[in-house]
């Protein structure tokens, strides 16, 4: 009985080895041993561009590009940004397409440049088509301070003479030098 029973558990494991060597997820795939399908991913990189492509999400960028990863080979698409909470709504960039992938699934989009802000990027594979919607990725944009504004919000000179209570809350957009005036009397 004993001897039985290992022989059994031979041929089970023996079977199973062959089953899934020989199953179709490990026989193709974009060179990156995975399914055909929409298998790919983006990240946010800030500009100029990386000498060596990096994986890793950038999510606070000012100039910046799209960089898709482990992509089917030749794979193509879309993507497009939207304005998110707390910056708005409605479509930022895009739609625009892009592919081919690389034979590594790899691909970038142009350089982008967007005003300070919340924004949402959503991309699909269209080419060849695989299941699943689209995707999505959030992120930032911020750039340094401009000559004439303050990244405070707030009232950088003061007001000379000033107003009875100040300013409360800063003024949006910043305001470098205050004002200068006489005051209130």
């Amino acid at each position: 009985m004993r001897k039985a029973t290992g022989v059994m558990t031979f041929v089970v494991g023996l079977a199973l080895l062959v089953f899934t060597a020989s199953s179709p997820a490990a026989a193709t795939g974009g060179g990156n041993n995975n399914p055909p399908g929409f298998n790919g991913t983006v990240k946010i990189h800030e500009e100029p561009g990386e000498a060596e492509p990096i994986r890793k999400n950038e999510p606070h960028v000012c100039i910046f590009h799209i960089h898709g990863f482990n992509f089917d080979s030749h794979a193509t698409g879309w993507w497009k940004i939207e304005r998110w909470a707390p910056t708005g709504s409605g479509t930022a960039a895009g739609p625009e397409s892009w592919g081919p992938a690389d034979n590594q699934g790899d691909w970038k989009s142009r350089v982008i440049q967007l005003p300070p802000g919340h924004y949402k990027l959503f991309f699909d594979q269209t080419q060849p088509q695989a299941p699943g919607g689209e995707k999505h990725k959030v992120f930032w944009v911020e750039c340094a301070s401009n000559t004439g504004g303050n990244s405070g919000g707030g009232n950088s000179g003061g007001n000379t003479g000033g107003n009875t209570g100040g300013n409360t809350g800063g003024n949006t957009g910043g305001n470098t030098g205050g004002s200068t005036g006489g005051g209130n009397t």
